[in-house]
């Protein structure tokens, strides 16, 4: 009886002790989870910087060449006496000098062309920065999420551990008190006989 009470206590810290090691393997899996995802946030985050900073430069690039175009091409460079408004003394902004009517009109149109060009790329550029930061939320969301996944899982395999102790501590209690029955004298005619005598 004392070996199949010893036999069921060492099972049962095998099972405890294999308990405890699946939770320290989830716990680690999900430390790697963690930091993986971090990992892909932190790319992601790098990106979005990457693209800001080129487009910033692209921006002060461009702003630059229409200053440079706009003083090559403005009144004070290209100004004559005979290019002025009919209302005024103002030289015409649209008189450069040198160019024919087909010139000039096809400079309008590729002014025009430029205009809708820009106003395309900054309709892009906004979507773009919106769904960076819809990117953006939504992994703070996963990893919020995956945060509160873990702390239920370890609070989980807490609980099962703690249960799992009690188990164990009830079973070396009972086992205590078995052995404790099995190696007690028990009483006899010769211990009433004792008692007999001191009386």
């Amino acid at each position: 009886m004392e070996q199949e009470a010893n036999h069921a206590f060492d099972e049962r810290n095998e099972e405890v002790n294999r308990r405890i090691y699946e939770v320290e393997r989830n716990i680690a899996e999900q430390r790697r989870l963690s930091h993986k995802n971090q990992a892909e946030f932190n790319k992601a985050l790098a990106e979005q910087k990457r693209r800001e900073a080129i487009r910033d430069k692209e921006e002060d690039t461009r702003k630059g060449l229409e200053e440079i175009r706009y003083h090559l091409e403005g009144d004070f460079l290209n100004e004559t006496e005979t290019m002025v408004g009919e209302l005024g003394k103002k030289v015409k902004s649209d008189r450069y000098k040198g160019m024919t009517a087909e010139q000039k009109e096809q400079l309008y149109k590729d002014q025009a062309l430029q205009r809708d060009a820009m106003r395309r790329r900054r309709l892009l550029e906004v979507e773009e920065e919106k769904h960076w930061g819809q990117q953006e939320n939504l992994q703070l969301r996963m990893a919020n999420a995956l945060e509160r996944q873990r702390e239920r899982e370890r609070r989980a395999e807490r609980e099962a551990v703690a249960a799992e102790q009690k188990k164990q501590k009830e079973a070396a209690e009972i086992r205590r008190k078995k052995l404790d029955e099995l190696y007690t004298n028990a009483v006899d005619e010769d211990y009433y006989k004792y008692w007999d005598l001191c009386m």
